[in-house]
């Protein structure tokens, strides 16, 4: 299993060629909000399930 800020690091990884914009604006926010994925606790149920899909589409087997 993979931790929250785990996923949301690796999706700051990715580039803008392989997010949407608005992917990319999100992960940006996310990022900024948690501390580049340092505190995730703060997160709502709705931005943790756009995290993960946004997650399963580029990293999930």
């Amino acid at each position: 299993m993979v931790s929250v800020g785990t996923k949301i690091k690796q999706l700051q990884g990715l580039t803008e060629k392989d997010l949407t914009a608005w992917e990319a604006n999100f992960v940006h926010d996310i990022g900024l909000a948690t501390q580049q994925g340092e505190h995730t606790a703060t997160l709502t149920d709705k931005r943790l399930a756009v995290i993960e899909r946004i997650w399963s589409k580029h990293f999930a087997g």
